[in-house]
């Protein structure tokens, strides 16, 4: 992953401030007192060693500040795409990945589609609320599957024979497509799956 840019939002003396790491820069450059030291110290918290504090926050002379944060953008070159669309499709018990499987405003897409959308990953930092969490896009809160998908319940054990006569252990998949393993798998061992859970898988194979 390359980094890309960073947002920095109601953070100690800043209210709002970009910066394009497009082209490497290494060097800062301000007047005295401008703000870099508090760039320096929005930039560090990216790292697991550094947690945001209460001080964070910046104080306005007047009202009070909503949110304040730290956002990183990461983006992905093609190989990366690949890498990460292969380790989540190991864990989606389906026969035809190239088959639609999510529908966005009219239009629909297989895993590989959605792993090409997946440009981009960000790292977000919420200082008043002192976490921080990888976050994908928004076309997740839009979608929809297309199929009846499922998941494993927490602790079940139950496995099957493939059309090879291959045992299948259901507990190695974060997602399943019940409309082609309905006759191979009780319903009572599965729970029904949200886009969410598909935005989580791909998530675990990134972080």
């Amino acid at each position: 992953m390359k980094f890309k840019k960073v947002e920095i939002s109601n953070f100690r003396s800043i209210e709002h401030l970009e910066i394009d790491f497009k082209e490497n820069p290494r060097i800062l450059v301000g007047l005295n007192e401008g703000g870099k030291t508090n760039i320096l110290h929005a930039l560090r918290l990216l790292s697991s060693d550094f947690s945001p504090q209460k001080n964070d926050v910046r104080q306005p002379f007047r009202g009070i500040v909503e949110k304040s944060y730290i956002l990183f953008t990461f983006e992905f070159n093609e190989q990366e795409k690949k890498e990460i669309y292969n380790k989540v499709k190991n864990n989606i018990l389906m026969d035809d990945f190239s088959e639609k499987i999510i529908k966005i405003k009219n239009k629909e897409f297989n895993l590989l589609d959605i792993c090409n959308i997946q440009k981009e990953v960000f790292y977000k930092v919420d200082v008043k609320e002192n976490n921080k969490k990888v976050i994908c896009g928004d076309f997740y809160n839009i979608g929809d599957f297309i199929f009846d998908f499922k998941k494993p319940k927490i602790n079940t054990q139950f496995s099957f024979q493939n059309k090879d006569g291959n045992p299948i252990d259901i507990t190695n998949f974060k997602l399943i497509n019940y409309e082609k393993y309905k006759n191979n798998i009780p319903p009572e061992y599965l729970e029904n799956a949200e886009i969410k859970d598909l935005e989580e898988l791909i998530l675990s194979k990134i972080s």
